[in-house]
């Protein structure tokens, strides 16, 4: 273990990860087979959302627990508001800190606490209990669907609210007044995405809203997010991802061998122009430059979505069983067999969406078009121009592509790829990772354009 480091920099690929680390002046170099992310969750104070400034008697939750933690008697015989839940959206992690803190004030003599809310969610294990214990012990609850007038004159404090139950304005006096805090991702995280080369999701966490991704897998395998990295977790969701993302290791390096099926991306270098497009494209950082200056597809890495094989315009990429040669005889094949009268379409469907729904149609006897003819692709990204130009030619009526959800698909990027409007391609120099090379000037790649015909 290396305490007090910080990663400077990554390259490699699965059971081949380089990471460098530094601490004090030192930068060490280590070789790992996996890497799992467990960047910290931040707390900001929302004082100003109420319009209060922090002092002796505005505490954060955090001055709070401090309090409570080095001299809980200082407040026996005060009256102590929360507010929470009315600047932000309800938090099951910001109640649960609210929650065990009104228990440690309600058990001080003479003590009155109460939660002002706009939600109270309890729908995490151990919750509901706690709010009942702290109700049972004499704390008070107020839902409000409104924030509050707070006014602060010095060490005089107001809270002024319409009351729902009594149906006119009621005035509370506390001694102290406790803020929400906010939540989030760590600054840290952006800078871990570069370097990992890994996708941030909102709010900066380091998982994007992909059920693909659940629990702890980002767009590169190998690469492993748990806790506060992928969510504003309680401290057993982090536990829970650190068995995944243990278990998920395992189950990549095993015995320190790894078995790869051979139905992967590979690359002719002898039509290759190294132009880097394959790289830009990659949504799963599976491809990079060998000593030699030639690009290199890790079949580990290489998760089979064919976007590369698509976007390469020399054709230099070919996977598996959907090679252009079988792609093109299966699209020429279903664009000549004729239903009767009924007009062919040849819809492209992808593995992962469009080719289930067909079958789960199918399945329960749910009526399809007679000309409908599938072709499945292992992603929509990997359809290429030229198979929708080829079923045409061949005499489709139309042509479909079926692919997942803008922000679901397993590729990240397919159905982006496939409409034709490729989302901005991640940096690509250098190709390696390799800080040493970082101040080398980038090659000059041509400028490709992909255009569909209209519709």
């Amino acid at each position: 273990m290396l305490a007090a480091t910080r990663m400077d920099g990554a390259a490699g690929v699965p059971g081949d990860f380089r990471v460098w680390l530094s601490g004090n002046e030192d930068i060490v170099e280590k070789s790992v087979g996996a890497i799992v992310v467990a960047s910290e969750l931040v707390s900001c104070p929302m004082n100003d959302a109420y319009g209060l400034t922090l002092s002796d008697t505005v505490l954060s939750q955090s001055q709070l627990e401090a309090a409570l933690k080095s001299n809980p008697a200082a407040f026996a015989g005060k009256s102590i508001a929360f507010l929470m839940g009315l600047a932000q959206d309800g938090n099951p992690l910001v109640l649960e800190r609210v929650l065990k803190s009104v228990l440690a004030l309600e058990n001080q003599a003479d003590t009155s606490a109460y939660v002002i809310a706009g939600d109270l969610k309890v729908a995490e294990d151990g919750l509901e209990r706690l709010y009942l214990e702290c109700r049972d012990k004499g704390a008070m609850y107020i839902k409000l669907t409104a924030q509050p007038t707070v006014a602060q004159e010095g060490s005089a404090l107001s809270i002024t609210y319409d009351d729902p139950v009594l149906q006119r304005p009621v005035e509370l006096v506390p001694d102290i007044i406790v803020v929400e805090e906010a939540i989030g991702a760590d600054d840290v995280n952006a800078a871990l995405a570069d370097m990992l080369k890994i996708d941030m999701g909102s709010m900066g966490f380091l998982q994007t809203d992909n059920v693909h991704r659940y629990p702890v897998s980002t767009n590169r395998e190998g690469i492993f997010v748990v806790g506060g990295s992928r969510r504003v977790k309680k401290r057993y969701g982090a536990l829970m991802d650190a068995e995944n993302a243990a278990l998920r290791v395992r189950g990549l390096l095993g015995d320190g061998t790894i078995d790869v099926p051979t139905d992967k991306a590979v690359i002719d270098t002898g039509k290759c122009t190294f132009c880097l497009t394959c790289y830009r494209c990659c949504p799963h950082g599976a491809i990079y430059w060998a000593a030699e200056n030639k690009p290199v597809i890790s079949k580990v890495a290489c998760q089979g979505c064919g976007i590369c094989a698509s976007e390469c315009p020399m054709d230099a990429i070919q996977i598996g069983d959907y090679n252009d040669t079988a792609m093109i005889e299966t699209v020429g094949q279903s664009a000549t067999a004729k239903t009767g009268d009924a007009p062919t379409i040849v819809a492209f469907c992808c593995q992962n969406s469009g080719l289930e729904a067909a079958k789960m149609a199918e399945s329960f006897g749910m009526p399809l078009p007679a000309g409908l003819k599938t072709v499945t692709v292992p992603c929509a990204g990997k359809v290429d121009i030229d198979y929708i130009m080829h079923a045409l030619a061949e005499g489709a009526d139309g042509v479909v592509i079926m692919a997942c959800h803008n922000g679901n698909c397993k590729s990240e990027r397919g159905s982006l790829y496939a409409a034709g409007v490729p989302p901005t391609p991640r940096k690509c120099w250098p190709p390696s990772g390799s800080r040493k090379s970082a101040s080398a000037s980038p090659p000059q790649p041509p400028t490709w354009a992909l255009i569909f015909p209209p519709s």
